[in-house]
């Protein structure tokens, strides 16, 4: 009986050393893998940051947008008035970009008063957005076309990809 005590100490002995063993192995894979937990999570916070910034609503007052249609174009161009047609797409990281930042400037804000404005959505390029995005040969989000008073577009103005509000106010004030 007493081997066999004796036998079954050891035994706890040793499962207690061994489950002791692997408790520090644990901790050192937690420990190697901490700095890369802190970066996944990081990546994670600063991503969720970054998609706020780029698809979330601006807190300020932007340029509205008119949907853009033939018809409504059309009746647009009987008014005899400057026109801004801004094509853009909900996945576009530059178009939110324009959006928030560019469109939302007070100056910017100003100078559109005296534009008609059309967004064409070409997130999904069919219908009126396809033949808008045809008509005015948009190869480039965001692009914003911009129509004289007389009726003809002003293509050495046009606006293709981001800029910035100081620089988009000139192409604005150029538009007669």
């Amino acid at each position: 009986m007493c081997v066999v005590k004796l036998s079954a100490e050891k035994q706890q002995r040793e499962k207690h050393r061994r489950d002791l063993m692997n408790t520090n192995e644990q901790s050192k894979r937690w420990r190697q893998l901490a700095p890369y937990v802190v970066v996944i999570a990081l990546a994670v916070f600063m991503g969720r940051l970054f998609v706020g910034i780029f698809t979330g609503e601006s807190s300020k007052p932007g340029v509205v947008w008119d949907t853009y249609s033939e018809a409504a174009y059309a009746a647009a161009l009987q008014q005899k008035k400057p026109i801004m047609i801004y094509f853009a797409a909900d996945w576009c990281g530059p178009c939110h970009k324009l959006r928030q930042q560019t469109f939302t400037d007070a100056d910017v804000l100003a100078g559109a008063e005296r534009f008609l404005r059309f967004k064409v959505d070409v997130t999904q390029p069919e219908g009126e957005a396809a033949k808008a995005g045809e008509k005015f040969a948009v190869s480039v989000l965001p692009t914003v076309a911009f129509i004289g008073s007389d009726g003809n577009e002003r293509v050495r103005i046009r606006m293709m990809g981001f800029e910035e509000a100081a620089r988009f106010r000139q192409r604005m004030e150029a538009v007669k």
